[in-house]
C-alpha cells in the first residue's frame, strides 16, 4: 500500500555505504536501529491501552521489546504485552463473549498504537543507520 512507504533522505548513500562492511557490522547497525526504533511504538502502543481499575499489573506497564532476530534474511523484533499481561491484552484488543451469552467489545490499541507510531520508527531506524555509518 502507498501508505506504508516512506522516503528516506540519503537513502542511497545508505545502501551504498552498508554494502562496503562485514555482516558483523551491518547487522549490529540492523539491531540497534530496530532497538532504538522500537521505542516510538512500545510509547504508542502503551499509551493506548485503556486503564484498568483493577488492582493487578497493567498492560500499559508491560508492553516489551524483544531481541531483534534476523529470520529469513529478514530483520525483525517483536514489541507488545509481556508474559504477565498478554493473556488479558487480547480480550481488549479483540473482545470477548462472556458466559452469560454477551458481549464485550473490542478496544484496540496495538494496531492504532503502530500505525500511528510508524513514521517516528522509521525516521529513527534511518538516523540510527545513518549515525552508524558516519552519514
Amino acid at each position: 500500500m502507498a501508505s506504508d512507504v516512506f522516503a528516506v533522505d540519503g537513502y542511497d548513500a545508505i545502501i551504498a555505504k552498508l554494502a562496503k562492511y562485514e555482516d558483523s557490522f551491518k547487522n549490529e547497525i540492523a539491531r540497534n536501529a530496530l532497538l532504538e526504533g522500537a521505542v516510538p511504538i512500545q510509547e504508542e502502543i502503551a499509551a493506548a491501552v485503556p486503564i484498568s481499575t483493577r488492582n493487578e499489573e497493567h498492560i500499559h506497564n508491560d508492553i516489551q521489546i524483544g531481541e531483534p532476530e534476523l529470520v529469513n534474511g529478514d530483520w525483525q523484533v517483536s514489541i507488545g504485552p509481556g508474559k504477565k499481561t498478554s493473556w488479558r491484552a487480547g480480550f481488549l484488543e479483540y473482545g470477548h463473549a462472556t458466559v452469560n451469552g454477551g458481549h464485550v467489545p473490542a478496544h484496540p490499541f496495538m494496531q492504532p498504537g503502530m500505525k500511528r507510531s510508524k513514521q517516528k520508527f522509521m525516521q529513527t531506524v534511518a538516523g540510527v543507520i545513518q549515525k552508524g555509518l558516519s552519514l
